[in-house]
């Protein structure tokens, strides 16, 4: 925790230059939320899953 001030002056230089990225899977459609589900418990979704409607 007494570190938590070089950590944070870190990622924000990191999200400036662009260096930090994420991951998401994105599902089309309300429909489509149960078998986004499934692949929440299957593991074969990248980091997070959305479900767009």
């Amino acid at each position: 925790l007494d570190r938590w001030p070089e950590a944070l002056g870190r990622l924000e230089r990191w999200a400036a230059e662009g260096k930090l990225r994420h991951r998401e899977t994105i599902v089309e459609g309300l429909e489509n939320a149960p078998s986004a589900l499934s692949l929440l418990f299957q593991g074969k979704s990248l980091g997070k899953l959305v479900v767009a409607i």
